[in-house]
């Protein structure tokens, strides 16, 4: 689970279970050829050939300083393209991304159902959400990883089926159905299913998450338990017990003192003596 930049602002990103990241990093370095960073990449060469072959000395130093520089933007970028792919999502809303051109093909996010109803973009939220409590949690080594792989792959198989309705959710909005109202009936009904049928995913992942968390609030309450009992064991009770009893022989040990240098001195009585 990352965070991606679009056009609605910062949103989660749900990748697509099993997804081979190698394959799709392949194809970002193919998109990439058309990019800028391969068109630094070729001005730079293109500079570093004529900086090698130009008469004049000047002329050919500045060429190979400038096509260096050129080449090196070109290549970190070709290289950040295909590296960073399948966990970066940070461009400008108006740039083109691979990523972006099919909803689903790699991941899905909230944006992609911002055409749908209300409840439905808050129920795809909602359960991107439960997988990245899931993937966040520390106690996710608890877990079996298949019971992982369940949570991810039941929450992308919810939003795909959801996906696929987005076409008939749009022909019924279409006053042409009117004319057949029966037809209209039947899939406003099916439709009802597929959003209870929704809601009961959500709410089963909603229920794996709160006992993951649960078992997280556990491990924490047993750490803190453990922290404390260490901590009572450090207490030093004996050290403290010896200690009192030095400080208790301490006011009769300076009383037999001062009255001694009293006496030798003629100083005259204390005034808690006259009292």
């Amino acid at each position: 689970m990352i965070e991606g930049e679009f056009p609605t602002g910062t949103e989660l990103m749900l990748w697509r279970p099993g997804l081979d990241r190698a394959r799709l990093r392949r194809r970002a370095l193919r998109a990439s050829l058309v990019s800028t960073p391969a068109a630094y990449a070729v001005l730079g060469v293109a500079l570093l050939i004529l900086g090698a072959s130009a008469a004049p000395r000047q002329v050919g130093w500045l060429c190979l300083i400038v096509g260096v520089l050129a080449a090196g933007v070109g290549v970190v970028g070709l290289w950040v393209n295909y590296r960073c792919v399948d966990y970066d999502h940070q461009h400008g809303p108006n740039k083109s991304c691979l990523l972006d051109k099919v909803n689903g093909e790699y991941f899905y996010s909230v944006s992609d159902f911002h055409d749908q109803p209300p409840s439905i973009v808050y129920s795809v939220g909602r359960i991107i959400a439960t997988v990245r409590d899931v993937y966040a949690s520390p106690v996710i080594v608890w877990l079996d990883p298949q019971q992982v792989h369940e949570i991810h792959r039941v929450a992308w198989d919810a939003l795909r089926a959801l996906d696929r309705t987005r076409t008939l959710r749009r022909v019924m909005d279409d006053p042409l159905c009117d004319a057949f109202p029966d037809d209209l009936l039947h899939a406003h009904s099916r439709l009802a299913v597929v959003d209870d049928t929704l809601d009961g995913i959500l709410n089963y992942l909603h229920q794996a998450v709160l006992l993951v968390q649960a078992w997280e609030q556990k491990l924490a309450e047993t750490e803190v338990r453990a922290r404390l009992r260490a901590e009572l064991d450090n207490i030093p009770h004996d050290t403290i017990a010896a200690t009192l009893r030095r400080a208790e022989s301490l006011p009769e040990s300076i009383f037999a003192y001062i009255t001694a240098a009293r006496d030798l001195t003629n100083a005259g009585s204390f005034e808690w003596e006259r009292a």
